[in-house]
């Protein structure tokens, strides 16, 4: 009977510590699984928290680039001469006489901004949404300000890729109005007048 016990007693000192074993493996392996998702977390974290950081700077940059000197006066430049241009007085005019106003380089700083916004838009710097809220306004009017220009120079250079940034936002912006329940679709004559208008009390009013 004695033996019987101490065999009974080895038998289980053997088996215990074999499942001592197998529960501290299983508790590590545990903790590890543990560590290593909290480290993935953390590197996420800080993956958005910079790539967050990285849209507020793009889009603060936008907006002060709009902002400056030298683009309020081509805007109040531009919108000028498109009033001058679509004036009651103003005779009818050919698209190939409005290739000076559309090379000039107050044309240009406005139509090359909006086509770096779209190549922002296009590599993911940016989301529809956050453009929509900071410059959907501006974009929409002004391509349809410049929208047959650019599509007479796409005929005249046979260069379909003109401005194709520029347009792709027009029409992103469209979409998420659409998406939003606001009012989409091109500016008419008449709403594009009173964007030039109030282009150029803003500039007056600096």
């Amino acid at each position: 009977m004695k033996k019987i016990l101490i065999k009974l007693t080895t038998a289980f000192k053997k088996t215990w510590g074999f499942m001592e074993i197998k529960i501290n493996q299983d508790f590590w392996g545990f903790m590890n699984t543990l560590i290593l998702l909290g480290s993935i977390y953390v590197i996420y974290e800080q993956l958005r928290i910079q790539s967050q950081s990285n849209v507020v700077q793009t889009l603060n940059s936008i907006s002060d680039k709009w902002e400056t000197e030298q683009m309020m006066q081509a805007r109040n430049n531009i919108c000028r001469n498109w009033l001058r241009i679509n004036s009651d007085t103003s005779e009818n005019m050919e698209i190939d006489s409005f290739s000076e106003f559309f090379s000039d380089r107050n044309a240009q700083k406005v139509t090359l901004y909006m086509e770096h916004i779209g190549l922002f838009y296009k590599i993911g710097a940016v989301t529809r949404e956050d453009i929509w809220e900071i410059k959907s306004w501006e974009i929409e009017n002004y391509y349809c300000i410049f929208q047959k220009y650019i599509e007479a120079e796409r005929t005249m250079s046979n260069d379909k890729s003109f401005y194709t940034n520029f347009e792709n936002l027009y029409k992103r912006m469209q979409a998420e109005n659409k998406r939003r329940g606001t009012p989409f679709g091109p500016r008419t004559t008449k709403e594009l007048k009173e964007f030039c208008l109030g282009e150029i009390d803003l500039k007056n009013s600096k």
